[in-house]
């Protein structure tokens, strides 16, 4: 993560720094983006970029983190209500996400080429934050076969597991491979959910 000489920059240097990384990141994959660039477009000196990041690495982490901040903006009431069921907060997610892709383009299209990279998939963030969504995902059904609207003879982890996995693919389907439009992508989500909700409720 950033140096404390980056973290004590003022916020608008702070955001030209950030702006053109995301531009760089937007354009190609991990392997090849260019600092030079980055320098450039943030319109700093050429030796200042290593005093705020240890290296390519390090600033790559500081913006998977910060792209991910700004989209659990877009999860957290989700997150934080108590009125919804598991199938009716999976399907809010993901719908958000359609609304997240629409308003950050940018954010977008370096998500793109992030999921594309071996190192990013390789990287010990990445299979830690899959780990806390397969958590997030048993906690909610868990609570939910206690209230009996999931059965609870199913095996809470790979009911996680299994639907994470599921839509994280339809996802890349359309994020990343562009198979699925917006309102394919809405309808695939949707009828999977249903199978989902069909096959795991008690009615």
């Amino acid at each position: 993560m950033p140096k404390d000489t980056f973290n004590k920059l003022n916020e608008d240097k702070k955001s030209r720094i950030t702006q053109a990384i995301i531009n760089e990141v937007s354009k190609t994959s991990f392997e090849y983006v260019n600092i030079q660039n980055i320098i450039k477009d943030a319109n700093i000196p050429r030796g200042s970029f290593y005093q705020y990041f240890e290296d390519k690495m390090d600033m790559y982490e500081y913006i998977m983190d910060y792209i991910s901040s700004i989209k659990r903006y877009y999860f957290k009431s989700i997150f934080e209500a108590v009125n919804l069921n598991f199938i009716e907060r999976i399907e809010a997610i993901y719908l958000a996400g359609i609304k997240f892709k629409s308003e950050n383009p940018d954010f977008v299209r370096a998500g793109e080429f992030m999921l594309k990279s071996p190192l990013y998939l390789d990287n010990p963030s990445v299979t830690k934050g899959l780990e806390q969504m397969i958590s997030i995902y048993e906690s909610w059904i868990i609570n939910d076969q206690e209230k009996k609207i999931i059965n609870d003879k199913i095996n809470p982890r790979v009911l996680a597991t299994m639907v994470l996995e599921l839509l994280n693919k339809l996802t890349i389907d359309s994020f990343v491979h562009h198979k699925l439009d917006d309102t394919s992508y809405e309808t695939s989500i949707k009828m999977m959910i249903e199978i989902f909700k069909r096959g795991i409720s008690y009615v």
